[in-house]
């Protein structure tokens, strides 16, 4: 059902990709809680990523209103998570201003355990502030500079890549952006999912690009005609 509603999303179907990830959202209500270890072991997504879907979905249909009830509902039916931090990512991006939550992000880094991979943490603080930023030469130089562990996940990589883009085509420079968007293109060409994008606070960009997916398919349009991989 993801792996549908990340087609959807692909293709500019948002409602479809609601209809996909209904029975994966109530089925946590059913459970009654929403602690990760326990919905993956019982063949369920993650909630953060279930969520993160449905947020980006709303945004592409420039309403919230599903997601505030989902939300509401999902604090007042489910225990063991933390809708603290998920309200506050949440209304950061409803304001389309992160400062408050890379702040926070920010000092939780410095008390993190070194031994614990970060790069997750530090990849997004880096495209949270780009986002924020009027230096997108500052904000280029700062994603540049962030070095991966081996135990970080490989993808972050192109995160980076894609906020690079970004960085570039919101202060006007094509050529720059054509460099790092083609480098990204042919390292996700399906793009990346809506819950990462989301998570990393590119949905924007991503909707730039989506065209560009759309021209290499030709006329197909609509969710259901094959599952895409995971990137």
């Amino acid at each position: 059902m993801l792996a549908a509603a990340r087609y959807a999303y692909l293709w500019g179907h948002p409602e479809k990709g609601v209809a996909y990830l209904k029975p994966i959202a109530e089925a946590y209500f059913q459970l009654g809680i929403a602690d990760d270890h326990f919905v993956y072991v019982r063949g369920l997504p993650f909630f953060d990523q279930t969520w993160s879907h449905l947020v980006a979905f709303a945004w592409m249909q420039a309403s919230y209103d599903t997601t505030d009830e989902f939300l509401s509902r999902s604090k007042s039916k489910l225990s063991d998570y933390d809708f603290d931090r998920l309200g506050r990512f949440y209304e950061a991006h409803k304001r389309s201003n992160y400062s408050e939550y890379a702040a926070n992000l920010a000092k939780d880094l410095e008390a993190r355990d070194a031994r614990f991979p970060s790069g997750y943490q530090r990849v997004q603080l880096a495209a949270l502030n780009a986002v924020d930023g009027v230096d997108p030469d500052g904000a280029v130089a700062v994603l540049q500079s962030i070095e991966l562990a081996q135990n970080d996940f490989p993808w972050l990589r192109d995160v980076i890549l894609l906020h690079t883009a970004r960085c570039h085509w919101k202060a006007g420079r094509p050529d720059e952006e054509a460099v790092e968007r083609a480098r990204f293109l042919d390292r996700q060409k399906l793009l990346f999912e809506p819950d990462h994008a989301f998570g990393f606070a590119v949905l924007d960009y991503q909707e730039e690009l989506r065209p560009i997916y759309q021209s290499t398919r030709g006329e197909q349009g609509g969710a259901g005609n094959g599952a895409p991989r995971r990137a």
